[in-house]
C-alpha cells in the first residue's frame, strides 16, 4: 500500500509521539532527579547521621545529580524532536 493512503504513519508504535529513546531518556532524567531529591531530604530534612556526617558530599553529589537529570531530560526532548 502506498504511505499515502494510510495518513500519517510516522508516529505508529509511539507514545503521542515519543519514540523510544526519548522515554528511555526521560526515564533516566526522571529517576536520577528522584535520587537526588532522596539525597537532599536525607540530608537536610530527615538529618540522617551518616549524609549529616558526610559533610558536603550528599549535597555535592546531590547537585551533580540533578545537573544530569536535567542533561536526560534535555536529551529526551532532542530525541523526541529528532523522531527518535
Amino acid at each position: 500500500m502506498i504511505a499515502s493512503d494510510h495518513g500519517d504513519d510516522t508516529r505508529q508504535g509511539r507514545l503521542l509521539g515519543v519514540g523510544p529513546q526519548s522515554l528511555v531518556w526521560f526515564g533516566i532524567g526522571g529517576g536520577s532527579a528522584l535520587f537526588a531529591l532522596s539525597l537532599l531530604r536525607r540530608r537536610y530534612i530527615t538529618k540522617d547521621q551518616y549524609a549529616v556526617g558526610s559533610r558536603g558530599g550528599f549535597t555535592l553529589f546531590a547537585i551533580l545529580m540533578l545537573i544530569f537529570a536535567a542533561g536526560a531530560i534535555i536529551a529526551g526532548f532532542a530525541s523526541a524532536n529528532t523522531g527518535r
